[in-house]
């Protein structure tokens, strides 16, 4: 018995993506050769297969299929289900959420069988796979490591969200930039593993707050259950997706772990913060988040999307432009035969429509106002998007994005607008 592991995907899978092993082995001419695979989800057996060798003797086996329902990005906080995940902390310091759906630690056992009668070799190799729900592009194929969102040094982005790096913020260092002011709330996801299944030596995060004078507050929280989630050494699965409330209107929650004096309802014309994790010895272990105060136009009433992006966490923007709500209706009817009263029968060929029903459809228009042509690439994701939520009208509506519903009016300079028009889904965050 000797079985060969000749490829495998990386440890960190995004289970939208192709993750397949190739086995060989050296018994492949026995009778009623087959290859064994076993899945496990932490102790439960999820899946037994038993694989046929191709022409060449190996065996090809691609876990997508079993993998991409697994895993599903958090909406309510890993802390309390019954809370929406934008908003943490919703206890004392937790902001700093787990991923009890969003993250899967699977194991796989290969194997063989052969014999007469058959006899199988079970458990003969054994891998490790954590399973996020993100999608990884074909262009970087199937071993890619994700290195730029692995928490090693101060120019990883490692954050994980589509926004693009910018230089334009008020540090002038390349940054992730948000716009929004202390009404907003948002999280952003990190990977949180320091056991080697992913490279992670940050264990603290950073939140500096500036006005027009220079910097006002700094304060520093420990990546640990004091703060919501377990620290980087922790061997329990949620742990190593951390979703952190990032915007404002988190920090200025009287939940919040940060000093109170800081938060940006008491600064006094702050102008913008930063958020950087570090290490223990508190050297940056990511880039820079910069969140800018921005007021929006007052003319109308804003909306807010989250989306899931590729990368297994949440992405969020807020537009400023005309929001519109639409309920259209539709009968629905069946046809049925007419009853003739004067035989006491149905007629052999007359009908008649008769409504059963109606069928109504709610749809959102949502305009963004004048946006960079960054930000609409970023908005370009939202139709790809497992899950779209709107935050309009003082309420979470989960939506579904329209086909070809993206649509864009620009002139020589910049983007104008964006609008986008969802169909409001039947069911409740």
């Amino acid at each position: 018995m000797a079985l060969t592991l000749e490829q495998r995907p990386a440890k960190l899978a995004m289970a939208r993506s192709n993750m397949t092993f190739v086995l060989s082995s050296t018994q492949t001419g026995q009778t009623g050769f087959k290859y064994v695979v076993i899945v496990k989800d932490g102790a439960t057996q999820i899946g037994k297969y038993y694989i046929s060798q191709d022409p060449n003797g190996y065996m090809i086996f691609n876990l997508q299929k079993l993998a991409e329902d697994l895993v599903r990005v958090d909406v309510s906080d890993g802390n309390d289900s019954s809370k929406i995940m934008f908003e943490v902390p919703h206890d004392t310091d937790f902001l700093l959420s787990p991923a009890p759906n969003g993250i899967k630690q699977l194991t796989i056992e290969f194997g063989e069988v052969y014999g007469d009668p058959l006899v199988e070799y079970l458990t003969l190799i054994t891998e490790n796979i954590l399973l996020i729900d993100g999608l990884t592009p074909y262009s970087l194929g199937i071993n890619y490591t994700y290195p730029d969102y692995q928490a090693s040094s101060a120019t990883q982005k490692v954050w994980l969200t589509e926004r693009k790096l910018s230089t334009d913020n008020p540090t002038g260092e390349l940054a992730i930039v948000i716009e929004a002011n202390e009404q907003d709330f948002g999280v952003m996801g990190f990977w949180n593993d320091g056991t080697g299944l992913i490279t992670s030596s940050a264990e603290q995060v950073q939140y500096k707050i500036y006005n027009s004078v220079g910097v006002q507050g700094s304060d520093t929280i420990d990546i640990d259950p004091a703060n919501g989630i377990g620290t980087p050494a922790s061997v329990i699965t949620e742990n190593k997706l951390c979703y952190m409330g990032v915007y404002p209107g988190n920090l200025n929650k009287a939940f919040s772990p940060f000093n109170p004096l800081f938060s940006p309802q008491n600064i006094t014309g702050w102008t913008y913060y930063t958020i950087q994790l570090l290490d223990a010895t508190v050297n940056p272990m990511s880039r820079k988040i910069v969140v800018v105060n921005t007021e929006g136009p007052c003319k109308n009433e804003s909306a807010t999307i989250y989306w899931t992006n590729e990368l297994g966490s949440w992405d969020t923007f807020k537009t400023y432009g005309r929001t519109d709500k639409n309920i259209s209706s539709k009968g629905k009817n069946y046809t049925k035969p007419i009853w003739n009263t004067t035989t006491r029968s149905f007629n052999s060929f007359d009908r008649q429509d008769t409504a059963f029903g109606i069928d109504n459809k709610v749809e959102l228009t949502l305009r963004t106002g004048v946006i960079s042509n960054a930000e609409r690439t970023l908005l370009a994701s939202v139709v790809k998007s497992k899950q779209v939520v709107v935050y309009y009208d003082s309420e979470y509506i989960p939506v579904i994005p329209n086909t070809n519903s993206l649509r864009t009016y620009e002139n020589r300079s910049k983007i104008e607008q964006v609008e986008m028009t969802f169909t409001v889904a039947q069911q409740e965050v």
